[in-house]
């Protein structure tokens, strides 16, 4: 998290309502101002790996900030716990937050050292534990506690995830042979700085054989159309649609299905072929 992202993460919390902070385990009482809690935060950016109390890795989609992971009480070589949270309440319930997850866990066993990461999420608040469960997370055990400074005293679920646990995780990141993507729907998880597409667009797929073809709309894209085909888990088609600048843009694309927590995502390599014929990469997530 840089200097810059603090702010946005003081101020999912702060501004939001007691009910929903409750929700997660958050007493809003506890909180510190703004002004307080960004001066900590900045201040423990500036120290070495072994001095953190804390270490933020903020989430991005489409260039912009949704989200965070975090983890505190860091022993360094040893353990830290972990904690999670996505600020845009658009991108919950659609398997975006259990894709940051898996990409932030490597980092904080790099980065730190760790042997072990912990993970305390209070026991009514299903999400995390959802996400815990997908990712491979052991449960330990159920207990009463305070988990961190800003919370109540709440029934928590401990989950423990080891550094031998990381092969298991790469291991959910599927090839599979064979697909029928009939009827499915996508977002956009990341693209390409000269790419259209962004999470506002959302395609919805249709298959019979091994043709494929898909609409498309949201965002920059006022409409759009692709056809191709799929074989395994590869397609290759072309697209067209209409901008909200008025402007008729053509592509092809080469895209590799994978599984992950039982989810399907596209991985794209894209090429335009009209106007600067540039090409880039993307990756869609089924919703």
């Amino acid at each position: 998290m840089s200097i810059e992202e603090i702010p946005l993460m003081v101020n999912y919390f702060v501004d939001a309502d007691r009910a929903f902070l409750l929700g997660m385990g958050a007493d809003k009482s506890k909180l510190p101002s703004k002004e307080e809690w960004i001066a900590k935060l900045e201040a423990d950016l500036i120290k070495s790996a072994k001095e953190k109390e804390f270490y933020y890795l903020t989430w991005l989609v489409d260039g912009k900030a949704i989200g965070h992971c975090n983890i505190n009480k860091i022993d360094y070589a040893n353990k830290a716990f972990m904690h999670l949270h996505l600020w845009n309440p658009d991108k919950r319930k659609k398997g975006v937050g259990s894709q940051l997850v898996k990409m932030s866990i490597p980092i904080f066993f790099k980065e730190f050292e760790l042997k072990k990461l912990l993970c305390e999420p209070f026991a009514y608040n299903p999400a995390p534990n959802k996400v815990l469960q997908k990712l491979g997370f052991r449960f330990i055990k159920a207990y009463e506690t305070t988990p961190g400074w800003i919370n109540i005293h709440q029934m928590v679920n401990c989950y423990e995830f080891t550094r031998e646990m990381l092969k298991q995780l790469a291991s959910t990141d599927k090839n599979i042979t064979s697909i029928n993507i009939n009827g499915k729907c996508f977002i956009s998880m990341e693209n390409s700085a000269n790419g259209e597409v962004s999470s506002e667009t959302i395609f919805t797929y249709r298959q019979k054989n091994n043709i494929i073809w898909a609409t498309y709309e949201g965002g920059e894209v006022i409409f759009g159309t692709l056809s191709g085909r799929i074989d395994g888990n590869k397609m290759v088609f072309t697209y067209q649609h209409q901008n909200l600048a008025g402007e008729f843009m053509t592509g092809k694309c080469n895209t590799t299905i994978k599984e992950q927590n039982n989810k399907l995502m596209l991985y794209e390599e894209w090429e335009w072929t009209c106007k600067d014929y540039s090409k880039g990469t993307s990756v869609l997530i089924e919703i």
